[in-house]
């Protein structure tokens, strides 16, 4: 599937990964890793509009796509999510459990309707979300490679070489 929807210049896809879920197992158990899984999958339905799709698509993360939405409004209902993922508790055996969630997005107007590229943005932010501290929501933006200049002392001639004829 190249494009993702009829209107190629218009979606968001916003990627979910349950924060240090592999503890959350490691710590309580499966049976209270899965009702997690369970639980935020249950926010993220009532959450989802009208003709969005919402997925688990491996492990603990979720895909959400909004067909006609862009980052801005995006980001809000991701952030929405999040903060009803965070004000959840989770019994266990012993207490409670609060569990969190990171989100990264990626507009098809910033990076195309190539699922691959779109995914691989989203991805790449869910990521900044995670080195930030986890529990929120960034938004993917194409920044432009840094141009490198250097002094011509600087570089390194072996590379512009060609070899003997």
């Amino acid at each position: 599937m190249s494009h993702l929807n009829d209107n190629p210049d218009h979606g968001t896809l916003v990627l979910f990964d349950l924060d240090y879920f592999k503890r959350i197992n490691d710590t309580h158990g499966h049976l209270t890793g899965d009702r997690a899984l369970v639980e935020f999958a249950r926010i993220l339905a009532k959450a989802t509009p009208d003709g969005a799709i919402a997925a688990r698509i491996g492990g603990e993360e979720f895909a959400l796509f909004l067909p006609d939405g862009d980052a801005t409004k995006a980001a809000a209902l991701a952030d929405g999510i999040r903060q009803l993922t965070h004000a959840f508790e989770l019994g266990t055996d012993s207490d409670s459990l609060r569990v969190t969630v990171s989100v990264g997005l990626a507009d098809i107007a910033e990076v195309g309707s190539d699922y691959e590229m779109l995914h691989g943005a989203a991805d790449v932010a869910l990521y900044e979300a995670k080195r930030e501290g986890r529990d929120r929501v960034a938004v993917y933006r194409w920044e432009p490679p840094q141009r490198q200049t250097a002094a011509p002392s600087q570089l390194d001639l072996g590379q512009f070489a060609s070899s003997p004829v």
